[in-house]
């Protein structure tokens, strides 16, 4: 059974001590993931108010390394961060894209995130990460793609079992500020899109309004009401994806 883990080590202790205490913060903690391990950002997917999603990824390790035997695990989990599927290929191609539609969940209409993880008997002496392209297609329109957001999860390349959370970190207080460098005053809708990519939950503020996300957990918040938006959180990296709406059309990006 393959499953997240929320491993916690001496060094774990010392950075979220250093967080907590506000002592030259470690933001993104890379320290334990040096050689041969697959690193998946947390991409969202939709499957409601009829989105698909599609997402294009290529081999890296046979781009990069030159190794034959790579396969990837897809990783499809909902809102709440329950598993809803678990896709195997052995045969991957350069480039390869798959499409996460009601069809592929058992019609379930939602969304959540996914994680990808590149796997091989092979050692390689450096890691890798996968932030490649997802696309929404909103009414069967165009898709809008989007790249790789947050680092989420990192296994072993040649560990079937052992996936963990907690490359991103957080502090003690909502003391956070993120700002939006953008003004939203002229879009039919706006949604935020946040993914938790933390070994804890994690808090945060939008206008007035409190929010919280446990531990690989998503949440869509609809800021339409507010044009200029600030993110008060505990999270050193709350950067949430935008959906922007305009008549039939979306713009999906970073913020």
């Amino acid at each position: 059974m393959i499953k997240f883990i929320k491993k916690f080590t001496q060094t774990d202790f010392l950075i979220k001590l250093r967080n907590y205490l506000n002592i030259k913060p470690i933001v993104v903690n890379l320290k334990n993931i040096d050689s041969s391990y697959s690193i998946s950002d947390s991409f969202a997917w939709r499957t409601d108010n009829s989105y698909k999603t599609t997402f294009h990824y290529s081999d890296i390790l046979k781009n990069f390394f030159d190794i034959e035997d790579s396969s990837v695990i897809i990783l499809i989990f909902n809102n709440k961060n329950e598993l809803l599927k678990t896709i195997k290929n052995k045969k991957i191609l350069r480039s390869n894209k798959f499409v996460i539609d009601k069809n592929l969940i058992n019609g379930f209409e939602g969304y959540g995130l996914f994680y990808i993880f590149h796997e091989s008997k092979n050692e390689i002496y450096s890691s890798i990460r996968n932030s490649c392209y997802t696309g929404f297609s909103f009414n069967n329109n165009l898709e809008s793609f989007v790249h790789g957001n947050i680092m989420g999860g990192y296994k072993k390349i040649n560990d079937d079992n052992n996936i963990q959370y907690g490359i991103v970190g957080k502090s003690f207080l909502k003391n956070n500020i993120y700002k939006i460098q953008k003004f939203f005053s002229d879009y039919d809708k706006v949604e935020l899109f946040f993914a938790n990519s933390t070994k804890q939950k994690i808090n945060f503020l939008i206008g007035g309004n409190r929010f919280e996300i446990k531990t690989g957990e998503s949440k869509i918040i609809d800021i339409t009401s507010i044009s200029e938006v600030e993110i008060k959180s505990n999270c050193y990296l709350i950067r949430p994806i935008v959906f922007l709406y305009r008549k039939n059309f979306i713009d999906v990006h970073h913020c």
